[in-house]
């Protein structure tokens, strides 16, 4: 029946107010020659079945089309610039503030008002990196008062540490590929090896190795917190000469050990390039770019979903083989295609 017990809308076939049932659909418009696709509730009548027009919902479908137009353009949603304020425990004054802004920029924003590229990007940014967003806070907390500070300061190390964790969890898997290349390996490759340890984790072991979720750069799969520590390529002195051995280091059980090698053996031989390029083939990374309506040249946040990592990969993996074999074939298929790939060329 309709969204309140009682709620009731006019209908021009039965000629007067009558109840209605609400039905979720999928809605399609054409703005400026380009469908733009978004879900909203819609009323329809329980006597003869005719969609009826119920203010609510129709406010709500607009707002949910403005929402996924913004998302088209590129442009940080609504609810991520309501939401930032609060994850951080910050008022809207203040964070205009911090930011640089004009005192009343961010309320706007949440108003309604459309942010510019560049703004839009530090909003999406400072939302889903905390540690970048206490930087700001550390650097700018003259602007603010102590009390805004302080409050803001408490609320972003809870959420800091509430990832925490699986953060260690996701270095230590990490540390792991550094050790066993003896330090000879770039940012890009510990990215996407993290990436693959993962993802077979899902298969081989039935859950994952932390419970973190890489986002859909332009570059592939990419852990935003291994980035911030690798970004200079700085591998050697963050986790040493690599002299360690796997077996006085590890912090994982037999199985854990055993897929971490594997993957390693498997993936390890190749570069940065040809890894990123693999991963661009799959459909983890492909659908993650494709929620979030971006070209392939444009940056994007969105998570890879471990549910889609673990379908894609169940598919694709030779269940029959034990976990170094399977890794080998997978690799050297999905190399092959990449390669031709860079190469310009397509495979048969």
């Amino acid at each position: 029946m309709g969204e309140e017990l009682g709620a009731r809308a006019y209908c021009s076939n039965c000629h007067g107010m009558v109840e209605f049932e609400t039905r979720t659909e999928k809605k399609r418009i054409v703005h400026d020659g380009v469908p733009i696709e978004y879900e909203a509730r819609a009323a329809y009548c329980v006597n003869c079945g005719d969609e009826l027009a119920y203010e609510p919902y129709e406010e709500e479908g607009a707002q949910a089309f403005a929402e996924a137009l913004r998302i088209h353009n590129g442009i940080v949603p609504l609810s991520i610039i309501k939401a930032l304020p609060k994850k951080y425990h910050i008022g809207k004054r203040p964070l205009s503030l911090l930011l640089g802004w004009g005192e009343v920029t961010y309320s706007r924003y949440i108003e309604g008002h459309i942010p510019s590229i560049g703004y839009s990007n530090i909003i999406q940014r400072l939302f889903d990196n905390p540690v970048e967003y206490e930087q700001l806070l550390e650097k700018n907390r003259g602007l603010i008062s102590d009390r805004a500070y302080q409050n803001s300061k408490k609320a972003v190390k809870a959420v800091i540490e509430s990832d925490q964790p699986e953060t260690e969890k996701m270095l230590e898997v990490a540390s792991e590929f550094c050790v066993l290349s003896g330090g000879n390996i770039g940012a890009r490759e510990i990215e996407k090896l993290t990436y693959y340890a993962q993802a077979f984790s899902l298969v081989v072991l039935d859950e994952p190795l932390f419970e973190l979720e890489p986002e859909a750069w332009v570059a592939g799969p990419v852990y935003r917190r291994l980035w911030e520590i690798f970004k200079l390529d700085n591998v050697s002195g963050v986790y040493g000469d690599g002299r360690l051995s796997l077996e006085d280091s590890s912090c994982f059980d037999e199985k854990e050990e055993d897929l971490i090698k594997a993957v390693w053996h498997a993936f390890g031989i190749y570069g940065g390039t040809v890894l990123s390029e693999m991963t661009h083939r799959e459909d983890p990374w492909l659908l993650a770019r494709k929620r979030a309506g971006v070209g392939v040249d444009e940056r994007c946040s969105e998570p890879i979903r471990l549910g889609d990592m673990r379908s894609f990969f169940e598919k694709r993996l030779d269940g029959k083989r034990g976990i170094r074999d399977m890794a080998k074939k997978y690799a050297e298929e999905s190399a092959g295609e990449a390669l031709l790939s860079i190469m310009g060329m397509q495979p048969s």
